[in-house]
């Protein structure tokens, strides 16, 4: 099973655009964990941004749904440079976040990999 997941992973992190991932399933099952273990070794940095344990961060998607501003708040309320070509963003309970949730329509419509 782990070799199914981590060759899905894999081709999903090859694609020249890559649209958002959802990866859903019941709390405290590891999904944060999978990516971090399958996927973090694969890209420079790893970003993850939990709504549950800091709610601040709603606060990035109160403006513009733009993929571009969206990155960049998120850099200034982490104080963390994102680069969408080398470093992985990760949302986290993003349910807890309904323009989060809006928003990945967004970066899924842009011709830039930020997942």
């Amino acid at each position: 099973m782990k070799r199914n997941l981590l060759d899905a992973l894999i081709k999903w992190k090859d694609k020249p655009a890559r649209k958002p991932l959802l990866i859903n399933g019941a709390r405290q099952t590891g999904k944060t964990y999978l990516l971090h273990q399958l996927l973090g070794k694969s890209f420079n940095h790893v970003l993850r941004i939990d709504f549950l344990e800091n709610p601040i961060y709603k606060e990035v998607f109160n403006g513009a749904l733009t993929p571009d501003e969206i990155i960049m708040n998120i850099s200034l309320i982490t104080n963390k440079p994102f680069n969408p070509l080398t470093d992985l963003l990760i949302f986290d309970e993003i349910g807890e976040c309904e323009r989060a949730v809006t928003s990945l329509k967004y970066f899924a419509e842009s011709n830039q990999s930020f997942f």
